[in-house]
């Protein structure tokens, strides 16, 4: 576990103190998938979906992320057309836990039985996962700083 806490330490510290002499890249991902807010009137979750889609295509926007919390499917199982929508226009979808629980208010391992509780919705699309998932990286991670002692 301490070899873990420094490997992430060092990670964060790398990432924070990086050279700006280093090309930096954004990712450009649409969180909360399939659904998300109020609809605007007269329209579906699939017509927000096609039109966030064309718009990132109309761009050539490189490979946008979209992250799944497949428990809005319990109420909405009619959404699942928005993932499919969001593979079949080649973008590739992640793990953003099952039902978005909020870290401060949740264990770590509640948030990695979160995660796997949203792997079935993701395999039934045919995403493949190698390694851990951003969802459960960030989670983990966010976990173990929280359980560091402070720094004097």
């Amino acid at each position: 576990m301490i070899l873990f806490r420094i490997l992430c330490l060092a990670f964060l510290c790398n990432f924070a103190f990086a050279s700006s002499a280093v090309s930096q890249q954004v990712a450009l991902t649409i969180d909360d998938l399939p659904s998300h807010g109020a609809l605007p009137p007269g329209m579906t979750r699939a017509d927000v979906a096609k039109s966030i889609l064309k718009t990132l295509q109309d761009a050539h926007a490189p490979k946008v992320y979209g992250f799944i919390n497949a428990k809005k499917l319990e109420e909405h199982p009619e959404d699942m057309e928005v993932l499919k929508l969001w593979r079949s226009a080649g973008f590739p979808l992640g793990n953003h836990t099952y039902a978005h629980l909020s870290l401060n208010a949740s264990s770590a391992d509640d948030f990695d039985q979160n995660v796997a509780r949203d792997e079935p919705t993701l395999n039934k699309l045919d995403v493949v996962m190698e390694g851990p998932t951003v969802a459960a990286v960030t989670v983990r991670v966010a976990a173990l700083l929280v359980t560091l002692p402070p720094v004097t």
